[in-house]
Order: C-alpha cells, then structure tokens, then sequence
C-alpha cells in the first residue's frame, strides 16, 4: 500500500492521473457564457410589438424612418422620409408571406413628385438583408451575428445564436466582451460583442474583424425608456478600403407592446385601378445568386388582376429600403441576380 501511496503524486505530476478535486470544477469562462446566453433567451421572450423611431444621418443622405417588428409573427413595417439615391417616402411591410411596398418620389424640397407606386417581393426573401445600420434593434433583442453567413431578412428576424460558437475574451468592472471562433483557419475572421450586465445585459459595442482589420464597428449609447433599457442612438462606421464611413443613427422614440391599429398596420391595400410590379425570386443552387421574374398587374374591383409577365430583370441588393424603386423603374437587361457583398459580408 506504500508503495502506491508515494507513486500517486508523480502519476498527477506526469498527467496519467488528473486531482479528483478538478474532475467537478466547473469553467469559470464557460459559465459567463452560459449565464449571458440565458439571459438573451429571456430577451428574446419578452414583449413582442416594438417601435423605433429613427433619424438616421450617413454619406449622401438621411432618412427619419418608423421602424416596428412583432417579433412573434416576424412581420415589419418600415416607413419614412429618405434624401438618400433619390428623394423619396415610402411604406415597407411584411405580412408574413410577402413584402409589399408603396413610394413615392420628392422634390428637393419634399413636395411630391409623381404619383404613389405599388410593388410586391415574392417567393425567397434573403435578398432584402437589412443592412449594419439596424443591427442594433435586433442586438437589443437577444439576437446575435454569429458568422458571415448570418443575416437579418423577412421571416428571419429572430434566431438562437449557438454559445458554442463564442467564448469570453474579456471580463472587466463592467462590461463583459464576447467573441465567435473564426470560422476558418485562414481568414481570421469574427464578431466582437461587449454588453452591460447593468443595463439588463445590452450591447454597448459590436465588431467586425477581418484579417486583422476592423470592417464594421457599431458603438451603441443606452437610455431606460419607460424603465426598459433599449438604444438611444448609435455610431456606425464601416472601413471600405480603409476609408472610414460614418452613419450617425438617433433613436428619438421607442415603445414596447404597441397596439396595432389602421394607422401602423402591417398591410399595404393598393387603390382601385393602381398598376402594381412584382419580383418574385426564385434560388438557382448558386450561392447569393437568384434568378428573378417580373409581374405587372392592375387593381380590379379589390383584386390583383395580371397585365404582363413573367419577365426576366436585374436587380442587386439596395442598402435600406429603397427596393420599391428598383423594382418598378429598373429596365429588363438579364435573368439573374448578383447579391452585393462586401469583405465577404453582408453590409
């Protein structure tokens, strides 16, 4: 008996047997991990009508934009006034099944220019990637990038991110620092999320690092409204070429649990007689590549009633809302579409 006693501390030393003591220890790191992650999962259960109101200021333009999401259903409904490309205001929803859209042109002076136009997007709904500058409303609700593969698009709103692909990288006073796992070995790439366990754990910071190099950064200012914590603004600069392009984003109202009424429903009933254009996007098994078919029908006694199509036509990803444009004014020139990315992500 001895004689074993005596080899027992060179076996731990050597590694051939670990401590007892250590088997049940659990990982320290780990479990911030876990307990943070639990905490997103409540957010993401928690109310569902929101409400942002937004003034959003970025190179060529600003747009003052009423941005609300039933995060249980998916549906959305953006409107709002934009300088950005052209001059325009406009109504965006999604109902579930499709987006419908309704715009109109402006003057410089916001006067109206031209009547209101109709469109619709139908079959795949990936190609309306909500670009960096929301991000924030969907990291306020729980809901977290986790690769470049990851996007926020109709009817994918709300996802679990998996802890699996993140670990601790810096625990402070007050802030804790989550990173993902570079998705290959060769490009070092990943997200970079800082949150405030005071401020019911939201996002105060969000990275994008490529090869090194910083690509997105949002920082994120925070306010209780009506004793919920939730955005009160946020910066976001993207770095094309190194170049470094600021969009300045101002929350001036939010509200949780809003009643849908008339006024803010998540519909869009084109009048009598209005001439309405459709997409409708179909996967060629091509990565980021969709071919396309183009409607155009007339309002008849309250129903759709087909005037041309199917048509093949062009069309690339718009930053913000301003598809509706782009499907009713973009000539036919091609059958496929390519999705704009940029540093392999979508911004």
């Amino acid at each position: 008996m001895s004689r074993i006693a005596w080899l027992l501390p060179l076996a731990v030393a050597l590694g051939l047997l670990a401590p007892a003591s250590g088997d049940d220890k659990p990982d320290p790191k780990k479990k911030v991990v876990a307990d943070l992650f639990a905490k997103l999962k409540e957010k993401r259960e928690r109310g569902w009508n929101e409400r942002y109101k937004l003034d959003v200021t970025m190179p060529g333009g600003t747009e003052k934009l009423d941005f609300q999401i039933d995060w249980k259903t998916g549906m959305f409904r953006l409107a709002g006034v934009s300088t950005y490309l052209n001059p325009h205001e406009g109504v965006e929803v999604y109902d579930g099944k499709q987006l419908k859209a309704h715009f109109r042109l402006l003057n410089a002076d916001k006067t109206p220019k031209g009547e209101w136009r109709y469109g619709l997007i139908t079959g795949t709904l990936e190609s309306r990637t909500l670009v960096a500058h929301y991000w924030p409303v969907f990291f306020n609700r729980g809901v977290l990038l986790e690769s470049s593969l990851d996007a926020f698009y109709p009817g994918h709103f709300t996802f679990a991110p998996h802890d699996t692909s993140f670990f601790l990288h810096k625990q402070g006073a007050k802030l804790v620092t989550l990173r993902t796992f570079p998705e290959t070995p060769t490009r070092k790439n990943y997200f970079e999320y800082t949150f405030d366990p005071e401020k019911d754990w939201a996002v105060t910071e969000f990275r994008s690092e490529m090869d090194g190099e910083t690509v997105i950064h949002i920082a994120v200012e925070l306010k209780q409204w009506d004793k919920r914590w939730a955005p009160a603004g946020w910066t976001l600069t993207r770095f094309p070429n190194r170049n470094p392009s600021v969009t300045k984003v101002r929350v001036t109202s939010f509200a949780t649990d809003v009643p849908v009424t008339e006024e803010n429903a998540y519909d869009i009933i084109p009048p009598e007689g209005a001439k309405v254009g459709r997409s409708h996007y179909q996967p060629t098994g091509t990565p980021h590549l969709n071919k396309i078919e183009r409607y155009e029908y007339e309002v008849r006694e309250g129903k759709l009633v087909q005037i041309s199509g199917p048509v093949c036509g062009f069309w690339q990803r718009v930053s913000n809302w301003q598809w509706g444009i782009v499907v009713m004014s973009v000539g036919v020139v091609g059958c496929l579409a390519l999705r704009r990315f940029v540093f392999g992500r979508k911004v």
